[in-house]
């Protein structure tokens, strides 16, 4: 055989992929290729969240639920988010996840109290061999969770809650698998902030709407005293907060019963 021959042959052979090498290989790519598409998946259904206008607990629920079918070995996942008073609005795929979310607030120590005073991802490869919480890992394996990962939900910079996601097998929380759980607790950061956002929003339009009911209703019986007692507005106003002290009753309610009374009284012949 020529020189230039076995060239062109060498030359062949390396320009030919690779073939896995053992099925070990060949199930890994198929694995890695697996955990990008259920992220994929996940990332496109939290994304459609916010359109619905649904309560924020109910939104809060199906972000934990997306967090489990995101991260590889997860079980459970709960969402936690902050308000001035310290963790609110805790929601939770399963029970067994409650449970221990809530046993970190009340022991003050694990994983996710710690994702909330740092900012930064924490990790419990084995519950059994981590010595950090031990009163939060003795709950933990109460409830068969061997592996825990712990995710801040952040927001321009600012620690907005957390993410917790349990695993009943240890070592599950390998790096590619604490690497997809970081690229998916970004934007739901953002579809918690956003949805808490909303619910407040919601939530004020009501209390102005009944402020305003409120003093409809207020004005009306004013109207009402100033007839009878040829008052002017001021006195009336008196006359009404008067009567609310003396009843220990809202100054609305007052207003509201005074007004039900003279639509119920027969037009005056």
């Amino acid at each position: 055989m020529s020189e230039g021959h076995r060239v062109q042959e060498t030359t062949a052979a390396s320009a030919r992929p690779a073939a896995p090498s053992s099925f070990g290989e060949r199930i890994g790519d198929w694995a890695g290729r697996q955990a990008e598409l259920d992220l994929e998946s996940s990332l496109a259904d939290l994304g459609a969240l916010l359109v619905d206008g649904q309560p924020l607990q109910d939104t809060l629920r199906q972000v934990a639920d997306y967090t489990v079918a995101a991260i590889p070995g997860a079980d459970g996942a709960g969402v936690t988010l902050l308000e001035n008073r310290g963790p609110a609005n805790v929601v939770a795929s399963a029970e067994f996840v409650r449970s221990l979310d809530d046993a970190q607030y009340s022991l003050r120590e694990g994983p996710c109290v710690a994702a909330l005073d740092s900012g930064r991802t924490h990790v419990v490869r084995s519950v059994h061999a981590d010595q950090r919480w031990p009163r939060f890992a003795a709950r933990a394996v109460e409830h068969g969770v061997l592996s825990v990962l712990s995710l801040p939900l952040q927001v321009r910079g600012v620690t907005r809650g957390a993410l917790n996601v349990y695993s009943r097998t240890e070592g599950s929380f390998d790096l590619p698998a604490v690497r997809i759980g970081e690229l998916f607790a970004g934007p739901a950061a953002v579809t918690a902030a956003t949805a808490q956002i909303l619910a407040d929003s919601r939530q004020l339009a009501e209390h102005l709407g009944e402020a305003l009911r409120g003093r409809a209703v207020i004005d009306q019986a004013k109207g009402i005293l100033m007839a009878v007692h040829g008052c002017d507005a001021d006195q009336a106003f008196a006359l009404l907060r008067e009567a609310s002290q003396s009843s220990h009753r809202k100054l609305r309610d007052v207003a509201h019963d005074m007004v039900t009374e003279i639509a119920r009284r027969p037009p005056a012949k």
